[in-house]
């Protein structure tokens, strides 16, 4: 068991390694708010898709059926389970041990429980679980589909009461065009005809993806550590994250990877589903809670505090999960 533990307890520092070089870099302005900014658009428009076509097109996770409508499909249910045990959590508490008092609160704390890290954390631990394995890859970004969309859909109607036709309009970004593009080049067999001239620079650009992804993360921690609020009201900061962790670290996990041990679905997604299980609130939600008008203290109370108890409570998970499905 030990062992087991080991292996995935490495990848996670590895992983958390890059990110708090990130924070240091921030916090040496090596990295600032404008070069981050511009790390942000490289990752999101050139690297990321370059990693996407580089590990889809041609990859032979797609010759199962179920690799083409199971990822999206569980991409949208694990976040409305995770809005669904949120929002039912932060209802039912009394509000004097939780603090949470007002629909923004309760809507931006449903919103960081739900959301998980399903990217930049995620896709280096499965490259380093399972070197070699990009069916693993190939599946997590269909099922990061149904993430985006459930992130631009259910996630707003939670903070604003309403669907917004300019938040889903984000669901057609270049990452999400660049799957469909690329699992369609595999249903209709043109992967063969992709030039190695072509794929070569992409895979190359794809490689840079990660590190640059992670170091970006880490600098956004530093930006949303406001030490002043937080200080201001340790209390309130206290409760929602304990209960925060209780939930997207310790209940939702069960729910996730049960699921993945039921559910009929491919070996590799039972796979990706154990490590979502494991993941931390995704830090994303912040700047959607800025820019939709949530409550920004509840956000960073959630978020920041599941980042680092993650640390800890992640190669637990998917130690659990990847010995409890490997009995499938």
């Amino acid at each position: 068991m030990f062992e087991l533990f080991k292996i995935p307890a490495m990848c996670v520092l590895g992983v958390y390694g890059v990110m708090g070089m990130g924070m240091l870099c921030r916090k040496g302005e090596w990295i600032t708010r404008e070069t981050s900014d511009v790390m942000f658009r490289l990752v999101v428009n050139l690297l990321s898709p370059c990693l996407i076509a580089s590990k889809v097109i041609g990859n032979e996770a797609f010759q199962d059926p179920r690799n083409l409508y199971f990822p999206p499909l569980t991409g949208v249910g694990v976040v409305v389970l995770g809005l669904v045990v949120g929002w039912l959590c932060a209802c039912v508490l009394p509000k004097s041990l939780s603090g949470m008092t007002t629909s923004r609160q309760l809507g931006t704390f449903a919103v960081c429980v739900g959301m998980l890290n399903y990217g930049y954390v995620p896709i280096p631990l499965l490259q380093d679980l399972y070197p070699g394995d990009d069916k693993l890859l190939a599946v997590l970004f269909l099922q990061n589909v149904g993430t985006e969309f459930a992130l631009w859909t259910l996630c707003v109607f939670v903070l604003v009461g309403r669907f917004d036709r300019e938040a889903l309009l984000k669901v057609v970004n270049v990452p999400s065009m660049a799957i469909v593009g690329s699992v369609l080049i595999n249903v209709f067999g043109l992967d063969e005809y992709v030039p190695t001239l072509v794929m070569k620079p992409i895979h190359m650009l794809g490689q840079a993806a990660i590190p640059i992804s992670l170091l970006f993360v880490g600098a956004i921690i530093v930006d949303c550590i406001d030490r002043k609020q937080i200080a201001a009201e340790l209390g309130y900061f206290t409760r929602v994250g304990i209960i925060s962790c209780i939930l997207r670290l310790g209940v939702l996990p069960v729910l996730i990877i049960l699921a993945a041990r039921y559910l009929p679905c491919s070996r590799e997604l039972k796979i990706v589903l154990v490590i979502h299980a494991s993941m931390a609130s995704a830090i994303f939600p912040i700047v959607m809670t800025k820019l939709y008008k949530g409550c920004i203290k509840t956000a960073l109370a959630t978020v920041l505090t599941n980042t680092f108890v993650a640390l800890i409570t992640t190669p637990v998970w998917i130690a659990l999960g990847l010995r409890l499905i490997d009995r499938t």
